[in-house]
């Protein structure tokens, strides 16, 4: 008897193993309603590529995403809420998707994730209070600053800088913050700077523009 045999047809299937991702994602420089990231391509790249980026900060309902060419290594994200997202954490994602030789679908390469602050708005109207060395300013509109800082240094030279930090009020419906300068000479010119602050997730204290004024007191 011959022997038979019969062949089934064919099914092919085709793999794909994920690109290399990208690395090294970092703050390149932030304003209150936009910052700017950079990241380290991958060392293999592919011709059909880009990048795919997403942003989001959930305690304001704000996300948003982009897609911008493979040949790129930064973006800054701009346009971000006028008030709320100032001084807030974001968080990014940074995909590299290509579209291998020969194929149609595409392909996602690991995540690349961090997560950066806005800077805070700065603090306004500097007035020299009703006390003896006391100075006062109209608190940051920024939801979330948490302090200030006060800088001064006398413009004679070789004086040395004071730097205090006190606690935003908790009273809500104040408006206004004063300090009293420690170690200051009446009728002496100085310098005074004040900062609004927000403190990232690791404790890292991020600044605003500085409210700066030259006084006499």
């Amino acid at each position: 008897f011959e022997s038979l045999k019969t062949v089934s047809e064919e099914d092919t299937l085709k793999f794909c193993s994920l690109p290399e991702p990208p690395t090294n994602l970092v703050l390149e420089n932030r304003s209150p309603n936009s910052f700017t990231v950079k990241w380290d391509t991958p060392t293999t790249t592919q011709a059909t590529h880009k990048y795919r980026l997403s942003i989001e900060a959930p305690s304001i309902a704000y996300a948003s995403e982009y897609s911008i060419s493979g040949d790129k290594s930064t973006f800054n994200f701009s346009k971000l809420p006028d008030i709320a997202g100032t001084g807030m954490l974001y968080t990014v994602k940074v995909e590299y998707v290509v579209t291998p030789t020969g194929s149609d679908q595409e392909v996602v390469a690991a995540p690349l994730i961090g997560s950066f602050t806005t800077k805070p708005l700065p603090p306004t109207n500097f007035k020299i209070g009703p006390d003896p060395f006391e100075i006062t300013w109209m608190k940051s509109p920024t939801p979330n600053v948490s302090s200030y800082k006060i800088r001064y240094k006398s413009v004679e030279e070789g004086s040395k800088a004071e730097e205090h930090f006190i606690p935003t009020p908790e009273e809500t419906d104040t408006t206004t913050c004063s300090f009293t300068l420690f170690d200051v000479y009446a009728g002496v010119q100085y310098k005074v700077n004040v900062y609004a602050i927000v403190e990232e997730s690791d404790q890292v204290m991020v600044e605003s523009k500085e409210l700066h004024e030259k006084v006499i007191l």
